[in-house]
């Protein structure tokens, strides 16, 4: 404990492998060096926490390391394509993903999304996790996020431009 006191009198945030596992991903790390060790024997190593992904859910952290190509189910998305068509031309459509844990429902929607995207479509995502639930707007504060090509804590003047540029391309009067 002493040695990992001496390691950490930078001011960082250290966590253990098991706090990191624990956090499903959720947090940007680097290993210390191996004098950070809890103990010489249990020689448990230590990370500096250096920020946050900001994935919406365990599926995008999952998807951001790459995904095997995705087989046995074009009649699924066949069905979902379907009933995108039939929105395109202005029939409203709502598509309900069913199924047990585990059995695709997200890989699914992930496939079909970047397909429609592949030809053009405009995708925006939002979502809110357990956490969220008591940040006001936090779902309608993503999906303008991601409207508008924001990233998580761009600084104001940043955002206030991608905003003005975003509803000019769209020739909207961008001084409402």
């Amino acid at each position: 404990a002493q040695r990992l006191a001496q390691a950490l009198r930078q001011e960082i945030i250290a966590a253990t492998a098991r706090t990191c596992e624990a956090t499903g991903g959720f947090l940007i790390i680097e290993p210390l060096d191996a004098a950070a060790c809890l103990s010489p024997e249990r020689e448990q190593q230590v990370y500096r926490v250096v920020g946050e992904n900001q994935a919406l859910s365990r599926w995008q952290l999952r998807a951001g390391h790459g995904l095997i190509p995705l087989i046995g189910r074009e009649a699924e998305l066949g069905t979902m394509g379907q009933a995108w068509q039939r929105a395109q031309r202005g029939q409203g459509q709502v598509a309900g993903l069913v199924a047990g844990p585990g059995l695709g429902k997200s890989r699914l929607a992930h496939e079909f999304v970047a397909r429609q995207q592949d030809k053009g479509a405009v995708v925006l995502e939002s979502g809110a996790l357990e956490a969220d639930s008591n940040v006001s707007f936090i779902v309608l504060k993503r999906l303008l996020h991601s409207l508008f090509g924001i990233g998580t804590g761009a600084p104001a003047e940043a955002v206030a431009a991608k905003v003005t540029t975003r509803l000019r391309e769209r020739g909207a009067d961008a001084r409402v």
